[in-house]
């Protein structure tokens, strides 16, 4: 068997891909949910992050959120929890936080 080095989809594809996977979600959401992945690999691949996006983490995320906008209490933020359960669990907890942290600002800047 051989490695293959295969690069991350373009974003515009990856949130075609989203439209696909979660159309009830808004686009502005899942620009932003693109965005965060983006800067995330950016950050593994600089060795400052132990977890990586994969696309198929970034469509279960998509749709873990879609299905917890549903079930949500008011002041949670159905698609943070969703990451959580898509990836973040997997991280350890400075990391988790780290991408807390830039969910809150891709959102705050983007939404």
């Amino acid at each position: 068997f051989m490695v293959v080095e295969v690069g991350y989809p373009d974003p515009e594809v990856e949130k075609g891909l989203l439209a696909k996977v979660a159309p009830s979600m808004p686009n502005e959401v899942r620009n932003c949910m693109v965005r965060l992945v983006n800067e995330a690999r950016k950050l593994f691949m600089a060795g400052e992050l132990e977890v990586a996006f994969c696309t198929r983490s970034l469509t279960r995320w998509a749709c873990l959120a879609v299905f917890m906008s549903k079930v949500a209490q008011p002041g949670q933020d159905p698609v943070a929890d969703a990451m959580d359960r898509a990836i973040g669990n997997r991280a350890e907890p400075d990391s988790r936080q780290a991408l807390h942290e830039l969910w809150q600002r891709i959102k705050t800047e983007d939404l």
